[in-house]
C-alpha cells in the first residue's frame, strides 16, 4: 500500500509512514495482550484509512486537529501530569478504536476527545455527551 500523507497533514510522506508504523506497532502490541489477533501491516492500513477519512477534524467536536503535533510521541504526552502543559496537546491527532474490541478499526480524534472517551465505545461516548448536554440545559433553568 502507498502511504501518502493526506493533504491536511503537513508532514513529509516518509515522516508520515514512520508515524503510521510507530502507532501500528504500539496498538498491535497492546491489543495482542487484550486478545487481539491483527498484524502490524493490517493496523497500518486501518490507521492510514482513518487518517484519510478524518479530513483534519475531530469527528466528535468538529474542531480542527493540529497535524504538526503528530511528530511528538504519544507516550511522552501521557506521562505529563501538569494540566496546563497537557492543554497544549489537546488538538493532537490520536488513533482511537472505533469499538471496545481489540480489532483493527480506528478513527482519528483529538487528544482531548481520546482522554474523555477513554474506555467508551463511540456509541457509549455519544450517549454520555448527550447526558452532559441534557444536564447542562436542566441546570440552567
Amino acid at each position: 500500500m502507498d502511504y501518502q500523507a493526506p493533504k491536511w497533514i503537513m508532514l513529509a510522506n516518509d515522516t508520515y509512514k514512520k508515524i503510521l508504523n510507530r502507532k501500528a506497532v504500539s496498538l498491535t502490541k497492546r491489543d495482542k495482550r487484550r486478545g487481539g489477533s491483527y498484524q502490524v501491516k493490517e493496523a497500518m492500513n486501518a490507521i492510514h484509512l482513518a487518517f484519510q477519512n478524518c479530513q483534519g477534524s475531530d469527528p466528535y467536536d468538529g474542531m480542527p486537529l493540529e497535524s504538526q503535533l503528530l511528530e511528538i510521541d504519544d507516550r511522552a504526552i501521557q506521562r505529563i501530569t501538569e494540566i496546563a502543559y497537557k492543554r497544549q496537546f489537546r488538538r493532537m491527532p490520536t488513533v482511537a478504536h472505533i469499538t471496545a474490541e481489540p480489532v483493527a478499526q480506528f478513527e482519528i480524534v483529538s487528544r482531548q476527545t481520546y482522554d474523555a472517551k477513554e474506555g467508551y465505545s463511540s456509541e457509549e461516548f455519544i450517549d454520555y455527551c448527550r447526558a452532559v448536554v441534557a444536564n447542562s440545559k436542566k441546570s440552567k433553568r
